[in-house]
């Protein structure tokens, strides 16, 4: 088995434990500010500007995207700002990216079954209509992966041990989600992520995984056959990967291109 070992010293963050810890709580207000205020602004305007008097689904998900993107460019400019500072990849095995899309998908197929279980958490309705696909499919994963991991786990990471950013991030991660029992599930998702953007140093495996989570949402398989094949085979294949992924080597990390040699 390969220990998670995390090189603090690899990043190039300057700030104190604190100053960290006070931008990263701003970074996740600019968040709930955004996603609180700016599609109610949205319908607004546009009930404003042609007259539109239902608020119905579509349009509530098309201010949603509109609200996604505007997160996704604030988000990437400051990550794009930031990664100058992080770690550079030197070397990294490209089949954990594979091991942990399984594992992501696993880890839900898990969570949500055990709740179901417990009569904890009871799956929504399908929801199949294109615009909520783009939001939940794609406008999600891309904006909550660059947020969650791609800044707030890399950013703790610099001050703290691995596994407490990964506890503390997908706390976050969950509560940003606004509802307990979909928190409680979605920490645990957090957690599987976090584990896999550690080991594989990408957000492509994260953002793919949680791509097909929120794919399965759109579609109603629970307590169907297929539902419980597809449990099983996942079982399985989660297994395979929490074997593979722990007794790979860890992606092999460089000082990242801002550091200062001292001599």
């Amino acid at each position: 088995m390969k220990k998670l070992f995390n090189d603090k010293n690899l990043y190039n963050q300057k700030d104190s434990y604190l100053v960290t810890m006070v931008k990263v709580v701003m970074i996740v207000s600019l968040f709930f500010v955004v996603t609180l205020t700016v599609p109610s602004l949205i319908i607004l305007i546009i009930k404003g500007l042609f007259n539109y008097k239902d608020t119905n689904t579509n349009l509530v998900y098309v201010t949603l995207i509109i609200t996604q993107v505007i997160l996704m460019i604030i988000y990437n400019i400051i990550y794009h700002k930031d990664k100058k500072n992080y770690p550079v990849v030197k070397e990294s095995n490209k089949m954990n990216y594979v091991y942990g899309v399984i594992l992501i998908v696993g880890v839900a197929f898990l969570s949500l079954y055990l709740m179901e279980l417990l009569n904890f958490y009871t799956d929504e309705e399908p929801n199949t209509t294109l615009l909520i696909g783009i939001s939940a499919v794609i406008g999600a994963p891309l904006m909550e992966e660059v947020l969650f991991r791609g800044l707030i786990l890399n950013r703790l990471l610099s001050k703290m041990s691995i596994w407490v950013a990964i506890l503390l991030s997908s706390l976050l991660f969950a509560v940003s989600h606004l509802e307990f029992t979909q928190a409680i599930y979605c920490f645990f998702m957090g957690v599987a992520i976090a584990y896999v953007y550690v080991k594989t140093r990408s957000l492509i495996p994260c953002m793919i995984g949680h791509g097909l989570i929120n794919l399965k949402s759109c579609f109603a398989l629970n307590n169907t056959p297929l539902f419980y094949i597809l449990f099983i085979i996942t079982m399985i294949l989660m297994i395979y990967s929490i074997y593979k992924l722990l007794t790979s080597d860890n992606p092999k990390l460089d000082m990242c291109i801002n550091k200062t040699v001292k001599e």
